[in-house]
């Protein structure tokens, strides 16, 4: 299936065996002109019509096997193809610049569609199971810290070509018995991710982030 629908993009030779017929169809018109002799070209509109036809048949039967898998499928490969299917999620897979090896493309295939990783350890660090979801959210060796401040970093160099004062981390000004929201954060030098001015508004806007992975039941409706 195409990387649209959540494949891989890879076709199946069986069925590119049905290319023939579909190129007979398209060049029927061509065909025609060649047995009557005849000197005016064809009608390129008949022609992108047939492609057209033909494309629009290709579509349909790769949807209906997409429908099918989903239908047939464990609730967790219907969550799997939605994931995939998502826009942006397969650049890696269709974009030029993306280099991995062989071992990097098979735990990213794997990681793609919610496999289990081979060679890695029963037990983390901190003696927990070790699982893929585990090491998402394991604060052992600084991986959460880690990659949470690259998409901060990240989303603050995005704002700074628009907004000229844009800050990381500012320290939130103190409680003066204000009454704030349940789940507020009231403690001394307390900080957000990211702080842009006229964002929104006028005001000053303060952003939190949140990496989530959404393969996870707890974050499959975010």
């Amino acid at each position: 299936m195409p990387v649209l629908l959540g494949g891989l993009g890879l076709g199946n030779l069986s069925r590119k065996a049905s290319e023939y017929a579909s190129s007979v169809k398209v060049t029927s018109p061509l065909v025609e002109h060649i047995v009557l002799q005849t000197h005016q070209l064809q009608d390129e509109t008949l022609v992108k019509s047939l492609q057209q036809a033909i494309k629009s048949q290709r579509a349909a039967e790769l949807k209906n096997a997409s429908d099918k898998i989903r239908e047939t499928g464990p609730t967790k490969i219907k969550r799997v193809l939605d994931l995939t299917a998502e826009k942006g999620s397969s650049v890696w897979l269709t974009e030029m610049g993306f280099y991995l090896n062989k071992r990097e493309f098979r735990d990213a295939i794997k990681l793609r569609y919610d496999w289990s990783v081979d060679d890695t350890p029963s037990t983390c660090a901190c003696e927990d199971i070790f699982t893929v979801d585990h090491t998402m959210i394991c604060k052992c060796g600084g991986f959460v810290i880690q990659r949470h401040n690259e998409l901060r970093d990240l989303e603050a160099e995005f704002l700074s070509t628009v907004f000229s004062n844009v800050e990381i981390e500012p320290v939130l000004q103190d409680n003066c018995g204000e009454q704030l929201n349940r789940g507020a954060n009231k403690a001394q030098d307390a900080r957000l991710d990211i702080h842009a001015r006229c964002f929104c508004s006028d005001r000053d806007s303060m952003m939190p982030g949140k990496v989530c992975r959404i393969a996870r039941k707890c974050d499959s409706k975010i």
